[in-house]
């Protein structure tokens, strides 16, 4: 199916409601294939208040795009499902409004979603569901995980002689490599007196930072990774590769579950690794969550509709569906979602992540940092100059 396919998709559940010419309608923006999975909260939803909805699946990539020009003009969503690395931008450019949490409400998730999805200590999103990164094997070469990152890059080495790939992770990728930075001390951004965000303290050019990409360096200059995972489409074919058994074990997201459940292979997941220290890797926490269009129809009503769906019955109904893990206490600890083959590791990642910075700097780090690692473990600069470089020019751009 074609990207314009896709974003033409749409999904409308009307049901029960009282057909009206002033009746009112409200729109939400789901991510691509994933509209189905609010059908019965959506039905509910119309159920008890009258109110239709409309789902819209968009590929999440683009949908802050689509909506700088559908919103203005009254084609746009009432709620929008956003990676919590967007808000920032969204709510700087005037596309979403914030949203208010009781306390009562924000004690539901755990501190670091409800800091996912905040900005200057107000929400901007109804946290729907969580991601981060955990190790995926193949048991077929091995019986069960490494400890130890550096038990991994030796088992690479000893595969490589036999012409295999072992170990494969693209850490020429700033979020697959933050659990390495995050272990050695590093961080993107400080934080104030008051906890909030300082995007004038950035901690990638410091010397844990040197440090950590300096050790994995040599997981470069060992020629462990193949070049067919650099760069850009280097994600994609990461999980061909994995899916193919052409590497035994890798570092992918809570997304790739579904991916990988689909191809020929027996796998597993593990939480990340220790580093080279004996310090675990965490890395950043993903909250995806239901932000208000500026231009929604009723504020209210779509308030009321994002809390409904996100009720923890439907989250869980959902989790059987897609696989998304949820992003409630409760949910976490319910025996059939913690104890889930795949899920677990995530989840116990989850609790030991940072919330991914929702500040709109945030975006500016993501491809430039990206694509100066990758000039680094190719030997073409120095690493602390490398860094010193990237962090001079990102954030140079930010604070003119």
């Amino acid at each position: 199916m074609s990207l314009k396919t896709r974003l033409a998709v749409v999904f409308t559940v009307m049901c029960c409601s009282v057909s009206s010419a002033n009746a009112l309608e409200l729109t939400v923006w789901e991510d691509y294939t994933k509209g189905v999975s609010l059908a019965q909260a959506i039905s509910a939803f119309t159920n008890e208040t009258g109110i239709d909805v409309k789902v819209e699946e968009n590929n999440y990539i683009y949908a802050l795009q689509k909506m700088r020009l559908d919103g203005p003009v009254g084609r746009g969503p009432d709620l929008i499902l956003l990676p919590n690395d967007q808000l920032g931008m969204a709510a700087k450019e005037g596309l979403i409004d914030p949203v208010y949490l009781s306390d009562e409400e924000k004690s539901k998730y755990p501190d670091n979603v409800i800091d996912a999805v905040s900005i200057d200590q107000s929400q901007y999103a109804i946290p729907k569901s969580i991601e981060t990164l955990a190790i995926f094997y193949n048991k077929k070469y091995l019986s069960k995980p490494f400890d130890s990152i550096d038990s991994y890059i030796k088992y690479s080495k000893l595969e490589k002689e036999n012409g295999r790939n072992g170990f494969v992770a693209k850490f020429d990728d700033l979020f697959y490599l933050m659990p390495i930075l995050s272990s050695y001390g590093t961080y993107v951004f400080g934080r104030n007196k008051v906890g909030a965000v300082n995007v004038n303290d950035v901690g990638l050019d410091g010397a844990e930072a040197v440090k950590a990409i300096t050790k994995i360096k040599e997981y470069y200059d060992a020629k462990l990774v193949p070049p067919v995972i650099d760069g850009l489409n280097g994600g994609t074919n990461l999980v061909e590769m994995f899916c193919q058994g052409r590497a035994a074990a890798t570092i992918l997201g809570s997304w790739d579950v579904g991916t990988a459940k689909k191809c020929s292979i027996d796998f597993a997941t593990a939480p990340l690794p220790v580093n080279s220290e004996g310090k675990q890797m965490a890395g950043f926490l993903g909250v995806r969550g239901f932000a208000i269009s500026h231009w929604a129809k009723d504020y209210d009503a779509a308030v009321k509709l994002a809390k409904f769906l996100t009720q923890d019955k439907y989250s869980k109904s959902r989790f059987n569906l897609t696989g998304e893990i949820p992003a409630s206490l409760k949910l976490l600890d319910d025996p059939d979602i913690f104890n889930d083959e795949y899920a677990n590791a995530f989840i116990q990642q989850a609790k030991l992540a940072e919330a991914m910075p929702s500040v709109s700097e945030m975006h500016e780090f993501w491809l430039p940092f990206s694509n100066q690692l990758l000039r680094i473990f190719k030997g073409k600069i120095p690493v602390a100059e490398g860094l010193q470089e990237v962090v001079y020019d990102v954030k140079s751009s930010y604070q003119k």
